[in-house]
């Protein structure tokens, strides 16, 4: 039978294993997970401290993919304090979109997740074999596309579908790379990235639409990274000036070519 004095012993020796360490040292600890994010997800459920100490890096950065990620969304826009902490807490998010049968309901959940994430200041979108119009649609009754009018009227949508969100969505995000469908850059209209990335394949009519939509405009006076791929050949003197006008703070342009010239029976690569 233990007496008063040996219990009082126990109470009184240090702590040895996980928890006698700091949330500095817990924190290295977990960044030795960063590529197996169960295992964070799990070592958040352990108790309130671990959870503290790996939620901003388990939600820093968001890659969304496939019935995890589904799942992750719908905790994130679930209206509790502790998942509006979660969405304030992500920096860069990547979603990965798939062909299947719930490709309608993940459009549905990033528009309702990226419009809770106001700290977010990187933002890619895959999007190769989505829904444009439904996703765009989305996007559009949650805020998270801006449009040349006076800030009352681009609430008016949000607000008659009564969510939390405003005109102002995503008022931190800087660098954007989007792949697959070209429209889904609309969602880079009249905001001031400085990092745009488009990762779809160009010809001359959509270089022209995307330097004319950015002309005059916010997107235009605040960019200073900008990534293209083009089909063919273009002509440096005639679209670097067209470029610069759109993009007067522009620093860095990369302009990838995908096509190959077929000359004399030989296939080469243009430069």
């Amino acid at each position: 039978m233990m007496t008063s004095t040996s219990s009082k012993n126990l109470q009184l020796m240090p702590r040895t294993g996980l928890y006698s360490l700091a949330n500095e040292t817990l924190s290295q600890v977990a960044e030795c997970l960063f590529d197996d994010q169960p295992s964070i997800s799990s070592l958040m459920l352990v108790n309130r401290r671990l959870s503290g100490v790996c939620e901003y890096l388990r939600y820093t950065s968001l890659a969304v993919q496939g019935n995890r990620g589904r799942r992750m969304l719908a905790s994130l826009i679930s209206g509790s304090r502790t998942a509006d902490r979660y969405c304030l807490t992500v920096k860069r998010a990547w979603f990965k979109y798939w062909q299947d049968a719930e490709m309608y309901l993940l459009s549905a959940l990033m528009c309702e997740a990226l419009a809770r994430m106001i700290n977010l200041i990187s933002l890619r979108i895959d999007g190769h074999s989505v829904d444009i119009p439904h996703v765009l649609n989305r996007m559009d009754k949650v805020g998270l596309i801006r449009t040349d009018r006076i800030p009352l009227s681009s609430m008016s949508k949000p607000a008659t579908n009564g969510g939390p969100y405003s005109a102002l969505s995503l008022p931190n995000m800087r660098n954007l790379m989007i792949s697959g469908r070209l429209e889904l850059a609309a969602i880079a209209n009249h905001r001031p990235l400085t990092e745009l990335t488009l990762e779809s394949v160009l010809d001359y009519e959509d270089l022209s639409d995307i330097l004319e939509s950015a002309e005059n405009t916010l997107l235009g006076r605040t960019l200073t990274v900008l990534s293209l791929k083009v089909i063919r050949s273009i002509d440096l003197k005639l679209v670097l000036p067209l470029v610069s006008n759109a993009f007067p703070n522009l620093r860095c342009c990369a302009l990838e070519q995908t096509s190959i010239k077929f000359s004399d029976g030989n296939a080469r690569t243009q430069p």
